[in-house]
């Protein structure tokens, strides 16, 4: 068996006024995704550990595995550098 997973990491977005309050993933032409989804299997977690904040880097990183009450240390912590 074979898995894909797919996260649209700020894909969600806000509605916009110009696409008719729509998000731009709800107003997106996405046919492989569509295919995706009626072909396999969906579904949802929620892998936010209590008391952390929603944001993209503590969900990808405990979407991959690794603990982010352990090893997140912020949103670009100091002391860390661009290659």
């Amino acid at each position: 068996m074979k898995y894909v997973v797919v996260c649209p990491d700020g894909g969600a977005d806000w509605p916009v006024s110009s696409l008719g309050n729509k998000t731009p993933l709800e107003a997106g032409n996405l046919p492989n995704l569509a295919r995706l989804a009626a072909e396999g299997t969906v579904g949802r977690t929620l892998h936010v550990p209590k008391d952390m904040d929603n944001g993209s880097d503590i969900c990808c990183m405990s979407l991959l595995g690794c603990d982010p009450v352990r090893y997140h240390t912020g949103r670009a912590p100091a002391g860390s550098k661009n290659p």
